[in-house]
C-alpha cells in the first residue's frame, strides 16, 4: 500500500508541476514576464509569481536595497514559500486519515502549485488556489486558499483566507516561510545580527531529529528578548517555539542597532527561525498554525499536534505586516 501511495503522490506531483508549466506557458503576460507581477508604491517594488504565489523580490525604491533572500542552489533555492495543508514535514512523507494513507511533499503542495490572480491594483494583489483532482488525491478535503499582499507605505501586509468549502470538517495546518537577507548590507557578517523581540522570552525551542521533532528542548533566549544569529545555532535545524508573548520581531545588527526587518506576525501558536547551516546569507521567520510530525509513527491527521480545523464553510484569517527599514 505504501508503495502504490508514493505512486500516487509522485503521479499528483508531475501532474500539478506539469499544469503550472502550461499555464504559464499559456498564459497572458502580467508584470515583467508571463509569469510575474508587479505591485509598488512610492516606498517598495514587489515582484510575485503565480506559481506558488510567492513573492521573489522585495526592494525599496528609495536605494534599490533587496531585502528578500534571492535562492541559491547550495541551501535554498526559495524565497517566501506558503506552507499549506502541511508544515515541513511529516513522518515518511505520509499521513492516515479516515484509515486511508495519504502521501504529501515536505511543507505541502501550494507552494508548487499554480495559483490564479482573483484581484489586482497598483499596490495589492490576491492570489487564489482551490481544490482539485491532482490536490485531493493527496489531501481529501475541499478548499478556497487566498493570499493577498497589500503595500502600505513600507509595509507589506500578507493576508491569509483558507475556506472549507466541503461537506465534513476539514483538518489543515498553515504557516508563512519567508527568507530575508542577514546580512543585507555589505561589509556585515550574519553574526552581527540579532533577532530583537517585544518582550523578554523564557519559551524554549522544539529539537529535531532529522526532519523530525523530538521531545528534548533547548534554552536559546536565556531569559532575555533576544536570539545571537550564529550558523552553529541551526546545526540542529530550524528553532520552533510555542506560546511565545511577543507578536513581533525585529531583525536588526547589533553593532549599529540598524534594523532591516520587523514581522508583526500576532497571535500564533508556533514561530519557527531558520537558515542553512551553511554559509548562505538569510534567515527564516515562519508563523506557523501547526508543527512538523514528532519522531515516531506515522501521524493520524486528525490527531496531529496542533492540527487547525475548521467546519463546513467556516473560513481561517490571519494577517502578517512585514516592517521594511
Amino acid at each position: 500500500m505504501w508503495i502504490l501511495n508514493k505512486v500516487v503522490l509522485i503521479a499528483a506531483s508531475i501532474l500539478l508541476f506539469n499544469s503550472c508549466c502550461y499555464f504559464q506557458s499559456k498564459g497572458k503576460s502580467a508584470g515583467i514576464s508571463r509569469d510575474t507581477t508587479i505591485i509598488r508604491n512610492d516606498y517598495l517594488e514587489i515582484k510575485s509569481k503565480s506559481f506558488g504565489a510567492e513573492l521573489i523580490s522585495i526592494k525599496s525604491k528609495k536605494n534599490g536595497l533587496q531585502y528578500l533572500w534571492q535562492g541559491d542552489t547550495i541551501s535554498w533555492q526559495d524565497h517566501a514559500i506558503l506552507q499549506f495543508p502541511i508544515i515541513a514535514n511529516v513522518k515518511e512523507d505520509r499521513y492516515i486519515y479516515e484509515g486511508k494513507e495519504y502521501e504529501i511533499m515536505s511543507h505541502g503542495f501550494a507552494r508548487i502549485s499554480l495559483f490564479s490572480i482573483s484581484n489586482q491594483t497598483d499596490t495589492s494583489i490576491t492570489y487564489t488556489l482551490k481544490s482539485n483532482e491532482e490536490t485531493l488525491a493527496m489531501y481529501p478535503f475541499h478548499f478556497t486558499f487566498n493570499v493577498s499582499y497589500t503595500l502600505i507605505k513600507n509595509k507589506l501586509e500578507v493576508t491569509y483566507f483558507i475556506q472549507n468549502t466541503g461537506n465534513e470538517i476539514m483538518y489543515f495546518s498553515a504557516g508563512y516561510h519567508p527568507g530575508f537577507r542577514c546580512p543585507i548590507y555589505k561589509n556585515e557578517a550574519f553574526e552581527d545580527y540579532i533577532l530583537s523581540f517585544e518582550k523578554v522570552e523564557t519559551a524554549k525551542t522544539y529539537t529535531f531529529k532529522g526532519n523530525l521533532l523530538t521531545e528534548d528542548m533547548r534554552d536559546v533566549f536565556g531569559n532575555t528578548n533576544q536570539i545571537q544569529l550564529s550558523k552553529s545555532l541551526f546545526e540542529l535545524d530550524a528553532l520552533v517555539f510555542e506560546g511565545l508573548s511577543s507578536t513581533a520581531v525585529t531583525l536588526m545588527n547589533k553593532n549599529s542597532n540598524i534594523p532591516s526587518v520587523t514581522i508583526e506576525y500576532g497571535n500564533v501558536p508556533y514561530l519557527a527561525i531558520w537558515s542553512s547551516y551553511k554559509e548562505s546569507p538569510f534567515v527564516c521567520i515562519e508563523p506557523w498554525f501547526g508543527l512538523p510530525d514528532v519522531e515516531g509513527k506515522v501521524s493520524n491527521l486528525k490527531n496531529k499536534v496542533g492540527i487547525e480545523q475548521l467546519v463546513p464553510n467556516e473560513t481561517f484569517n490571519w494577517k502578517c505586516s512585514i516592517l521594511f527599514h
